[in-house]
């Protein structure tokens, strides 16, 4: 039974290890706030090796005038160059 507390407790704590490297990779740097950019239809930032890829999705207009848009955002995995979808970002657009 020692052996099993002993085993779980490991893997628990290798797991616990390899979310906080992938989130300190993510962490590393991110996405620009592209508030007050004027809405670019793509924008493309490097920080920390970490490449972050956002793609204007839409562009809508408040009841107050002001346009906001929504981008998709991407982390490029440095080692493969594969896309990691991200959750969704809405900016003013000003």
């Amino acid at each position: 039974m020692r052996n099993k507390a002993k085993l779980a407790a490991v893997t628990v704590a290798g797991g616990l290890l390899a979310a906080t490297m992938s989130t300190s990779a993510l962490a590393a740097g991110g996405p620009t706030n592209l508030s007050g950019k004027g809405c670019p239809s793509s924008y493309t930032n490097t920080s920390g090796g970490v490449t972050w890829i956002q793609s204007l999705k839409s562009k809508t207009q408040s009841s107050t005038q002001r346009w906001y848009g929504l981008y998709y955002v991407y982390y490029k995995k440095p080692n493969t160059g594969e896309h990691i979808k991200q959750p969704n970002r809405e900016y003013v657009c000003w």
